[in-house]
């Protein structure tokens, strides 16, 4: 065997195609339908997100609207029961107070 026999030649060396400056057209229209797609779907989500907020902040005014009826009533309702305190203390002291005269004054026309 010679040196020449073992060794390999390399293989030619194959060239890229030349590119083109100018892509497909059906490359070019697929991208455009794809990207047609997503800002379609985009605008969808958006819309359904900005509808939910929408929804979302319509529940909570009607909430706060009901819930400060409910708390305004709650705090009239405390209010007059508090009156309704104060007074019956007042009731009871005036009571306490008059129970001994009360009292004494029967003791002493009892005495007389």
């Amino acid at each position: 065997m010679t040196n020449a026999s073992t060794k390999t030649t390399p293989p030619p060396e194959l060239e890229p195609p030349a590119a083109s400056t100018r892509p497909s057209t059906a490359i070019q229209h697929g991208a455009d339908l794809l990207l047609n797609l997503v800002g379609e779907e985009r605008a969808k989500l958006t819309r359904l997100h900005h509808d939910g907020l929408k929804a979302l902040e319509a529940r909570f005014i009607d909430y706060k609207a009901k819930n400060d009826d409910v708390l305004a009533a709650a705090e009239t309702k405390v209010a007059m029961q508090q009156k309704l305190i104060e007074d019956l203390s007042k009731q009871s002291q005036t009571r306490n107070l008059q129970s001994p005269h009360d009292e004494s004054s029967k003791e002493l026309q009892t005495l007389r």
